[in-house]
C-alpha cells in the first residue's frame, strides 16, 4: 500500500481538523437556544464532545511535531549511531555519546499521543451512551438492564485499556526508555496493545449500538424522535466501520513487526535478525489513529446537526405560500381561502378591527429580520 509521505500526512489531518471545526460550529449554531442542564444527558453528551475535539487537536499537533517537526529524524539518526553492523558482535547495541535523550523524548510523546488517543474513543462512546438515558424511564426492565451493562462495559474498558497501554512493558518508564527496550524481559509479548485495543474498540462499539436497537425497538416513539434515534444509531455504526477498518489496517502492518519498525525508521536498522528490541513505534503514524478520532468526532456531532435542518425546513414550509389574485395576499399553502375578501373593518369607533392572520404576522415579523 502506497504510503503518505509526512508532510502529505499533516495535510490530511489537518484538513479534517478544519471539517471537524465547521462541524462542531454547524451543532453549536443547531443548538444555541436550547437549554438544559449541564448534567442532563444532552449536557453531559455535549460536554464530552467538547472535551473530545480539544484532545483531538492536541493529539494532531503531537503528530504534526512527530512526523514534521524539528525531532522528526530523531529516531533514524539515533538508530543509526547505536547500532554497528561492523563490530565482530554484530548487531550489539553500544552507546557513545548518549544520544538516548532525544529519542526518549520523542517517544514519551508519542506515548502519551495515544494515552490521549484512548481517552477520545471513549469520551466519544459515553456521549453515545449517555444520550440513551433520556429514554431510560420508558424502557423495559431488560432493555434497562441492558443500558447499565453497556454504561459500565465502556467504564470498564476504559480503565483496562488505559492500564494495558500504560502496563504493557514494565516498569512504566520502559516505554520510552531505549535501553530497557532491548530484549530483557520487560515486555511480556510481542503483539502490540494496540492491536487488542482495537479489537476492544470495535466491540465496545458494537454493543453501544445494539443497545440503541434494543431501545428503538422497546419504544413507541413518534416520526420525528424514531428518525432522531435512528440517526443516532446510523452515526454508531458510522464510527464501528471507522473502528474496525483501522484495526484491520493495524494489524496487517503490524503483522510483521521487524518491517513495521523498518519502514517507519527509514532502514535505519538493516540487520532486523541480530537486533531484536521492542521499540515503542510512532502508532499514530502506523496506524492512523489521529484519523479514526477526528471522523469519530465527527459522527458524534451530527446527530445535533440535524436540529438546525430541521429548523431550517420548518421554517421554509411556514413560509410558503400561495398567491391570491391580483391584490397579491399571501395563504398558507395548507388551508388557501377561495376568495380574498379585504380585511374586516368595525364599525364600532372604540372596537379595533381583527388582527391579520397568524401567519401574516410572522411574514411581517420575518420581513423586519
Amino acid at each position: 500500500m502506497h504510503e503518505l509521505s509526512n508532510w502529505g500526512h499533516v495535510v490530511l489531518i489537518w484538513t479534517l481538523v478544519l471539517v471537524l471545526y465547521i462541524v462542531l460550529g454547524l451543532r453549536t449554531w443547531a443548538l444555541r437556544n436550547t437549554n438544559y442542564s449541564m448534567f442532563s444527558p444532552r449536557g453531559i453528551s455535549t460536554l464530552c464532545i467538547a472535551l473530545t475535539v480539544a484532545l483531538t487537536t492536541a493529539v494532531c499537533a503531537v503528530v504534526t511535531w512527530s512526523l514534521v517537526g524539528p525531532m522528526h529524524g530523531v529516531p533514524k539518526r539515533v538508530l543509526t549511531s547505536l547500532y554497528n553492523p561492523d563490530l565482530p558482535e554484530s548487531g550489539d547495541i553500544f552507546f557513545g555519546p548518549d544520544p538516548r535523550a532525544p529519542l526518549e523524548t520523542v517517544f514519551k510523546v508519542n506515548f502519551g499521543s495515544m494515552i490521549l488517543f484512548y481517552v477520545v474513543l471513549w469520551l466519544i462512546k459515553v456521549s453515545f451512551v449517555v444520550i440513551y438515558f433520556e429514554f431510560s424511564k420508558d424502557l423495559s426492565r431488560q432493555t434497562r438492564t441492558l443500558l447499565y451493562i453497556t454504561i459500565a462495559a465502556v467504564a470498564v474498558t476504559f480503565v483496562f485499556v488505559i492500564c494495558l497501554y500504560s502496563l504493557w512493558c514494565l516498569p512504566v518508564s520502559a516505554n520510552w526508555a531505549f535501553n530497557d527496550l532491548v530484549q530483557s524481559g520487560t515486555c511480556r509479548a510481542s503483539l502490540a496493545p494496540s492491536v487488542i485495543i482495537s479489537v476492544i474498540n470495535v466491540l465496545v462499539d458494537i454493543l453501544i449500538m445494539v443497545a440503541g436497537f434494543s431501545i428503538v425497538r422497546s419504544l413507541n416513539l413518534g416520526r420525528s424522535n424514531f428518525r432522531s434515534a435512528s440517526l443516532i444509531i446510523a452515526v454508531g455504526i458510522l464510527t464501528v466501520v471507522v473502528a474496525f477498518i483501522r484495526m484491520i489496517v493495524l494489524v496487517v502492518r503490524m503483522k510483521n513487526r521487524d518491517r513495521a519498525y523498518d519502514g517507519i525508521y527509514n532502514d535505519a536498522v538493516h540487520d532486523k535478525d541480530t537486533m531484536n528490541v521492542y521499540v515503542p513505534i510512532q502508532e499514530s503514524v502506523v496506524g492512523y489513529a489521529e484519523v479514526e478520532a477526528i471522523l469519530a468526532c465527527i459522527a458524534a456531532c451530527l446527530p445535533g446537526i440535524r436540529v438546525l435542518f430541521r429548523k431550517h425546513i420548518s421554517r421554509r414550509s411556514e413560509l410558503t405560500f400561495k398567491d391570491c389574485g391580483s391584490a397579491g395576499t399571501l395563504t398558507p399553502p395548507a388551508s388557501p381561502p377561495t376568495a380574498c375578501p379585504s380585511p374586516p373593518t368595525s364599525h364600532l369607533p372604540f372596537i379595533p378591527a381583527t388582527p391579520p392572520p397568524v401567519y401574516q404576522q410572522k411574514v411581517r415579523v420575518e420581513e423586519m429580520v
